[in-house]
């Protein structure tokens, strides 16, 4: 099938099947497709009428740089890809019946949204010594960023006159997370590293050619995580700041608010108190404002 075909076809999916996303949720579709037809082309197959074993050998090609929750995110924007091909008749409905079958298991550790423990923390915070590194491992542990919001951060998100950082999240949905001196230091030496490099854009990170980091985040994570022999993802990071400021005593409705939760749900999922530690928090509540008889 020619190149022409198939990007009309990629240009109606966007066009046709994305318009109702959010932006984030296009970028991200659009972003694990192009993957997906990157990876068919260096095995000498197009990206239109795709087997489900095709997908199946993808996942298991990422698997070893991906957590269950992403891998599973990927089916779902690929699986979304082959239901528009399965209404134009470019799919074989029997291969389309395969796909659940091929679906990522979540493993009991990707349902527990795994939070670093502080030794683990210490170990990244010693060991991860590249500047620009250090620095994403910062922006994930002091501000709880998404994946996706890591690549869309801008310079002009920064606010150090109102010592407060805005985040573009999910469905257009924005948040103010602020900002202590220490951070707004750190910000103030990016952003002086930044003019040395002699970054011209608005995007906050960029790669050592100085190009916007869109596709290559995942790899960073990889690498950090290889350098600091400690095993985690970014939504790892994102989970252990959740876990620190409740921990610290941080309301959890207001640890909702900072990661930008729609449910509280999630944050508990994230959090997982068990119920001596619910107790706890209890008595020191009650403690404090009930006096004794």
């Amino acid at each position: 099938m020619s190149s022409g075909l198939t990007e009309d076809l990629v240009k109606e999916y966007d066009l046709m099947v994305l318009e109702n996303m959010s932006k984030n949720s296009r970028r991200e579709y659009h972003y694990n497709l192009m993957e997906f037809r990157k990876f068919q082309e260096e095995r000498g197959k197009d990206l239109i009428q795709p087997t489900a074993l095709d997908l199946a050998e993808y996942l298991k090609h990422k698997r070893t740089t991906c957590s269950g929750q992403t891998l599973n995110r990927k089916f779902y924007a690929i699986k979304k890809f082959f239901v528009f091909l399965k209404k134009k008749d470019l799919m074989d409905p029997k291969e389309f019946d395969f796909l659940d079958e091929i679906k990522p298991k979540k493993t009991k550790g990707d349902e527990a949204h795994r939070s670093l423990s502080e030794p683990e923390v210490q170990q990244c915070l010693t060991k991860i010594s590249h500047p620009l590194y250090r620095f994403i491992f910062f922006l994930g542990l002091e501000f709880g960023i998404r994946r996706e919001e890591y690549t869309n951060l801008k310079k002009s998100d920064i606010d150090l006159n109102q010592k407060r950082l805005q985040i573009h999240g999910k469905g257009d949905k924005v948040r103010f997370i602020p900002m202590t001196k220490a951070q707004i230091n750190r910000f103030q030496h990016f952003f002086q590293q930044r003019e040395r490099d002699g970054i011209n854009h608005d995007y906050l990170l960029y790669s050592k050619t100085g190009k916007v980091i869109k596709r290559t985040l995942e790899r960073y994570f990889v690498d950090m995580s290889t350098m600091a022999g400690v095993k985690f993802t970014s939504h790892d990071i994102r989970v252990t700041f959740a876990t620190r400021l409740w921990k610290a005593g941080l309301d959890i409705f207001v640890v909702s608010q900072m990661l930008g939760h729609a449910s509280i749900q999630t944050t508990l999922r994230y959090l997982k108190p068990t119920q001596k530690e619910i107790e706890q928090r209890y008595l020191n509540i009650v403690e404090e404002f009930y006096l004794p008889l």
